[in-house]
């Protein structure tokens, strides 16, 4: 059957092209090891790495042992229960900031951190206060309000926590640019996972199951201290525009004294 194929056209092999877009050659080979030396010479990313170390990995950790910290007086369907409540919370909490961060509120990311940080930092004081600590003795409870404030609070938690996390990755996009955002992105889980084994290995080997809560309250009390040193500078959002309007180019983008720390060059992007 072959004798009725119509003619093929005949190809020239000229090996392997560089992807386009509008014309434009985009560059696929990244130099991980250098981007990421890179990355941690900005302070304000470095302090972002640390922080969502903590309020992720640390959080995911934290949640994992509630089946020990809880099960003196709740049962293990209560137990389970209260956690997925806190995973769909975080999880709404994602949702709900990503969003937010595209439309409108992308110059106010390092605001929307240092809220979802304060607001876990105070749910989670009240959460060690609502289960047997190291403030009272046996089985007693300083805050006992019920199974519902349990649930509450910790969806509280689950949901401030949840919402920061898509807002690092962005954030640290912005103050690290242009360092490719796989780089950052891949930072940042290893510090999440160096969060969970600090919290398993670190912590959990000093810490009872009494002080553990009060343990993870005081870290994300920390997370609001360090991230009020991280400054909101939006460089990718600020280079779009101002390439946009021709007034810059990526082969002349030059990283300066305060890149990724200090302000951007339109100063609209700090805050």
């Amino acid at each position: 059957s072959w004798l009725f194929l119509p003619p093929q056209p005949k190809h020239r092999n000229v090996g392997p092209q560089k992807p386009t877009i509008d014309g434009n050659d985009v560059e696929e080979d990244v130099d991980i090891v250098a981007q990421t030396k890179q990355l941690m010479k900005i302070p304000s990313a470095v302090l972002l790495c640390i922080v969502y170390a903590w309020s992720s990995g640390g959080y995911v950790a934290w949640t994992s042992l509630f089946d020990n910290l809880l099960s003196q007086l709740w049962s293990d369907e209560f137990i389970g229960t209260l956690t997925f409540a806190a995973t769909i919370a975080y999880i709404v909490g994602g949702l709900a900031t990503s969003a937010a961060v595209d439309s409108k509120l992308r110059h106010k990311m390092r605001a929307i951190l240092l809220t979802c940080c304060a607001v876990s930092t105070v749910a989670c004081v009240l959460l060690a206060l609502s289960v047997p600590s190291i403030f009272a003795k046996g089985e007693k409870i300083i805050l006992d309000a019920g199974d519902a404030w349990l649930f509450f609070v910790f969806s509280l938690c689950g949901f401030c926590n949840g919402a920061a996390a898509p807002v690092f990755y962005e954030l640290i996009a912005e103050i690290s640019y242009p360092i490719s955002e796989g780089v950052s992105g891949n930072v940042l889980s290893y510090f999440e996972n160096g969060g969970a084994l600090l919290l398993y290995q670190g912590v959990g080997n000093f810490a009872t199951g009494r002080s553990m809560n009060i343990m993870f309250a005081i870290g994300m009390g920390l997370t609001v201290v360090l991230l009020s040193f991280v400054r909101n500078a939006l460089h990718r959002s600020d280079f779009e525009r101002d390439q946009r309007l021709g007034l810059a180019d990526i082969d002349t983008f030059e990283t300066g004294s305060d890149f990724g720390d200090g302000p951007s060059a339109s100063g609209a992007g700090n805050v």
